[in-house]
């Protein structure tokens, strides 16, 4: 299992399209880790996950907004200030 905190940085913007890349390991070892880039197509649903599964009566908490495409996609949703959801 790889590391969580394991983190890469492209030089370049990815376009659409499958990677595979191989990561070597400490120990001599690798892991190959292969996903896909597509494009986020038009939102068809609005995920809200609260931050806190408890929050007190007339407490505050921040949640994580995400719109969802057809094929399940999401990105977080960055809606200006009276800007409507299609």
């Amino acid at each position: 299992m790889l590391h969580s905190r394991l983190h890469y940085v492209f030089e370049e913007d990815l376009v659409v399209g499958d990677y595979t890349i191989k990561i070597a390991l400490k120990d001599g070892k690798y892991k190959i880790v292969t996903f896909t880039i597509a494009e986020m197509g038009t939102p068809v649903a609005l995920t809200v996950e609260p931050k806190a599964s408890v929050v007190e009566l007339s407490g505050k908490t921040y949640a994580s907004v995400k719109l969802v495409d057809a094929n399940g996609m999401k990105c977080d949703a960055t809606l200006k200030k009276g800007q409507i959801f299609p």
